[in-house]
């Protein structure tokens, strides 16, 4: 059998503390009732049936039972230990202090109501079951030899003369409680039973332990493979959890390489670096096949003794001594295969291996979504690098072109009729669409290709939002528009690109610019929020009409009121902001109503540069100053 040990720190120990806080509770509210009926038995016995009981030793063993119950209910309620490893051995410490107290209150109650021929004995076989249900086998078989061992003290103290015999049934023969074979036979049979009780009860107390402590494992791998798409962490999480559930040696994984068609080490849990190194597949082909093909897990009892193992010896020094070998199956595909290790021979069993077939189950699915996402991530790498390098080619000859057109345009290469220079100069407005073209591209496959671009880095944001609005500002000019910034006092860090939140701040406040009437407002607003920044860029343009807000994040999306005033783009804009604001760990919402105007509200995570910046940490261009109230306004009406 595994040997099952103690729950490990942590969130497993929270189902077993809650049981054991539930069976203490039970026990303290069920010893009330004891209490109070020990009292209300001997009233009615003593004043109602006249039996002939010690009146007074029953008043007292009752107001005890009362006594220790109300010490026990005060003390599990004053105390709160906040770790659960503490809390879980206090609960345990106070159970058994219970079982203890109740131990005597019983062999009390039980000289009281006539030792061995009392009528109460079946409440030393119900003392067991309680025993037996709450704690360990070790602990149940203690306090059967207790008990059975109280009940032969009292049968011989009482024979001896050394402890008075309370008779409570005057209809039984007297004399009874010295008969030896009487005496004898009883305590026989109570043995018996209370030996039976307690061995039956632990053993199926312990598998429905076991069986639970399995199904929390498969509710835990259950939220680990599908908390993530990453298949060196998904992997990892299958193989610790198969471990960890049946508390063996440890636990690997095997899938197939799609070029080769080999088992490749992919993950392991338990296992030494010289074994993953060196070990090749434990299982030889053939064998692999069969456990493939007849899909019911393996079970290696004695590694050393069997033959379908390709390196027993490896094994071995390995201190792994039986082994489970469950498929690994998708759709009737073979992706791989999961082992699982003890250290002691003849240590898995058919049930064992069944559940270590559920966590393939599971992995499977999630094995085969992981390996997706990773394809669809790898198409997604290589569209954007053909993108890139595409629009990387266009850009030159592009911007040769439109050169060529500017520099006719100036008339350096002779007169031109203004028909022709009207011809020239739609030549260059549409080179400089292509242009703008090109450039949205380029940026959207570098958003997309966070992996390739620089790592994040502490930026001032403040200063980047200057630069962006300085760099804005002479289009500004030109439509009389008023840009307002509003920030804090104190500059602020995020951990991003300086290219990346240009593109950001630039598409944002750009589109705002472009998309009011001549005269209007654009308004950037940063506040500090706790560890976020928000930041406000608001217009009172043209807006968005609301059926069209949830597709303005689509690529080359266009909303039908810039199409009908004539304003070019490309409807990449919001796109690439999205893509790299995401990069950011941000988040970016709109607001927008038709004809009124329309504000962005960007959230990003503050960071704090002391701790991440280094020599070559990324500056921006001189931070612009900011008046008293932190207000810089660039007015282009004047």
């Amino acid at each position: 059998m595994v040997k099952r040990t103690s729950y490990q720190t942590g969130s497993e120990e929270i189902p077993l503390l809650c049981e054991l806080a539930g069976d203490s509770a039970h026990l303290i509210r069920a010893r009330w009732v004891a209490g109070a009926l020990v009292l209300l038995a001997t009233v009615l016995s003593v004043r109602v049936l006249s039996l002939p009981l010690a009146e007074g030793s029953f008043y007292l063993l009752g107001g005890f039972i009362l006594l220790y119950n109300t010490a026990l209910a005060l003390y599990t309620r004053r105390y709160n230990i906040p770790d659960a490893a503490q809390c879980l051995a206090r609960t345990q410490k106070i159970i058994l202090v219970q079982v203890a107290l109740d131990w005597l209150s019983m062999a009390v109650f039980l000289h009281l109501t006539g030792g061995i021929c009392s009528p109460a004995k079946p409440l030393l076989l119900i003392h067991v079951l309680v025993i037996a249900i709450l704690m360990s086998r070790q602990i149940t078989l203690l306090f059967v030899l207790l008990d059975v061992g109280t009940l032969t003290v009292i049968a011989y103290l009482e024979h001896a003369e050394l402890l008075p015999h309370h008779c409570v049934t005057p209809a039984f023969p007297s004399g009874m409680y010295s008969d030896p074979v009487y005496v004898g036979s009883r305590l026989a049979f109570i043995a018996l039973a209370a030996f039976a009780i307690g061995y039956l009860t632990t053993t199926i107390m312990n598998r429905q332990r076991q069986r639970d402590h399995r199904i929390a494992h498969l509710l835990l791998t259950t939220q680990a493979v599908s908390s993530t798409l990453k298949l060196p962490n998904l992997l990892g999480d299958l193989v610790r959890c198969a471990a960890e559930a049946l508390s063996v040696r440890g636990a690997s994984i095997r899938l197939i390489d799609e070029s080769s068609g080999r088992l490749v080490f992919s993950a392991s849990h338990g296992l030494s670096q010289a074994y993953r190194d060196d070990g090749g597949p434990e299982l030889s082909v053939e064998v692999f096949e069969r456990v493939v093909l007849s899909e019911p897990p393996l079970i290696i009892h004695d590694v050393s003794q069997d033959s379908r193992l390709r390196h027993p010896q490896a094994m071995m020094r390995e201190g792994i001594r039986s082994m489970v070998s469950a498929p690994i199956l998708s759709r009737g595909r073979p992706l791989g295969i999961l082992n699982v290790y003890a250290s002691e021979a003849y240590a898995f069993q058919a049930a064992h291996a069944d559940f270590i077939m559920k966590i393939a189950y599971l992995g499977a699915t999630a094995i085969e979504n992981a390996l997706s996402y990773e394809r669809l991530e790898s198409a997604g790498q290589e569209r954007g690098m053909f993108v890139r390098m595409v629009t990387h080619e266009l850009r030159t000859p592009v911007a040769g072109a439109q050169s060529l057109v500017r520099t006719m345009l100036r008339g350096l290469v002779g007169d031109f009729t203004e028909k022709q220079s009207e011809l020239l100069h739609r030549v260059d407005v549409r080179l400089e669409q292509l242009m703008d073209l090109i450039n949205d591209l380029l940026a959207l496959a570098a958003g997309r290709m966070g992996g390739l671009e620089r790592q994040l880095k502490p930026v001032p944001l403040l200063a980047c939002i200057e630069q962006s609005v300085q760099r804005l500002n002479q289009e500004a000019e030109s439509k009389h528009v008023e840009i307002t910034l509003k920030d804090p006092r104190s500059e602020l860090h995020i951990l991003a690109t300086e290219d990346g939140l240009g593109k950001v701040l630039g598409n944002l406040v750009g589109n705002a610019i472009k998309y009011v009437q001549a005269g209007g407002r654009v308004g950037v607003d940063v506040k500090q929020q706790g560890d976020l920044v928000q930041i406000l860029i608001s217009d009172n343009g043209i807006g968005i009409p609301a059926d069209e807000l949830p597709h303005i994040w689509d690529e080359f999306y266009r909303g039908r009121n810039a199409r009908n005033a004539g304003i070019t783009g490309t409807g990449l804009g919001l796109s690439i902001v999205k893509h790299f604001v995401e990069r950011f760990g941000g988040l970016i919402q709109v607001e927008s109503k038709e004809g009124k105007g329309s504000t962005f509200t960007l959230m990003l995570p503050l960071c704090d540069p002391s701790s991440l910046s280094g020599p070559d940490s990324p500056t921006c261009p001189e931070e612009a100053s900011a008046d008293p109230e932190g207000i810089v306004s660039h007015n282009a009406a004047t």
